[in-house]
């Protein structure tokens, strides 16, 4: 009886298909430029997303501070506080001086405009109010440099760049009756 044999691969086969690649070194070359390109632009979406969040989220504080200080104005009117506006503004101060992100935008950047004291209300009911303007300028903001160099260099708007300052406005009634 004859054993049944099995066919050998030949040397030169064997190294063919061991070695085998689908592609020149040139489409390799070519698949690498276009991913180094793609994660560029992810990179460069990535981090305009992130500056575009910081702005949204430092209007937010901007706002949260302004009505703070509206609201620490009644409480200073209570007290008996002769400028309860001014008070309002003292605690805009303190609360900037103990926030990391508003202390990031540098000495300073960070005002607050107090209403004169007593100012009528805008409607014609005979009310005073106290307005507090609280704005933050970010224009030398370190975060948002290179976003607008990055938006200057591709050429468009430069969307961050028509933002240079945020501002919020809260208005309360410190005195004066109202009946309905």
């Amino acid at each position: 009886m004859t054993t049944p044999t099995t066919a050998r691969p030949s040397a030169t086969m064997s190294r063919h298909h061991a070695g085998q690649h689908h592609g020149s070194a040139g489409q390799r070359g070519v698949a690498t430029t276009e991913l180094a390109l793609v994660i560029g632009l992810l990179l460069l979406l990535l981090y305009g997303l992130v500056g575009f969040g910081l702005l949204f989220w430092l209007q937010q504080k901007v706002e949260h501070i302004a009505g703070d200080s509206a609201r620490h104005a009644v409480v200073a009117t209570v007290s008996g506080h002769a400028n309860p506006a001014q008070a309002g503004c003292d605690y805009v101060a303190h609360h900037v001086a103990a926030d990391r992100l508003l202390a990031s935008l540098g000495a300073g950047a960070v005002t607050c405009v107090p209403s004169a004291a007593g100012q009528a209300c805008d409607d014609a009911l005979p009310v005073q109010c106290v307005t507090i303007t609280v704005t933050a300028n970010v224009s030398a903001w370190p975060m948002l440099k290179p976003v607008r160099a990055l938006m200057g260099a591709a050429g468009g708007d430069d969307a961050v760049g028509a933002v240079n300052t945020l501002s919020a406005t809260a208005v309360v009634r410190i005195k004066g009756d109202v009946v309905s």
